[in-house]
């Protein structure tokens, strides 16, 4: 009885350790990393749409569209949320006025390196500059874009996020 005890509080003080250091490191990395995402998140913006400033707009939709940004120059930045091949992705991608995509930029995604994480390259990004919602489509489906080799899942997700975007503006005028 007296061996069960001592195991018991060796355990619970370990345990406590592990935890109060835990919960240190996640204290001390919790600003930086915010403020790391934030800086991703502005950089992929201006990637996207030149602007001087945005500003949030509210947009209630089907759940992918998950941020909309109005900017000063009467064009739009978009957040979409798509689900691919190995989790979901972020995408931002620039709406023009006339409702055509201005670009986009992968702001996270944990697609398998060398093959999803493709959707980063210029390469690919390029395509959607200038087409519209009926065109954001790989061309096994109908649409203009060149899928990712190996990475189909991928490109159609990138697909959704554009085109939801596109849709997601049209709502708004």
């Amino acid at each position: 009885m007296n061996k069960i005890v001592k195991l018991t509080l060796i355990l619970f003080l370990v345990s406590a350790i592990v935890a109060g250091i835990l919960g240190l490191t996640n204290m001390v990395t919790e600003e930086p990393i915010k403020l790391y995402n934030e800086k991703k998140t502005a950089e992929a913006y201006s990637a996207v749409m030149d602007f001087n400033k945005y500003d949030a707009v509210d947009y209630k939709g089907d759940g992918t569209v998950t941020k909309v940004c109005k900017t000063d120059t009467g064009n739009w930045i978009v957040e979409a949320e798509v689900s691919g091949s190995q989790g979901m992705i972020t995408v931002a991608v620039g709406v023009n006025a006339d409702l055509t995509c201005n670009g986009i930029s992968i702001i996270s995604s944990s697609e398998t390196s060398g093959l999803g994480s493709k959707a980063s390259n210029a390469e690919f990004k390029d395509q959607f500059i200038g087409i519209s919602a009926d065109q954001a489509k790989v061309t096994k489906d109908g649409g203009v874009i060149n899928a990712i080799t190996g990475a189909t899942i991928t490109s159609r997700a990138v697909c959704t996020a554009v085109d939801a975007a596109i849709a997601a503006v049209s709502t708004l005028g």
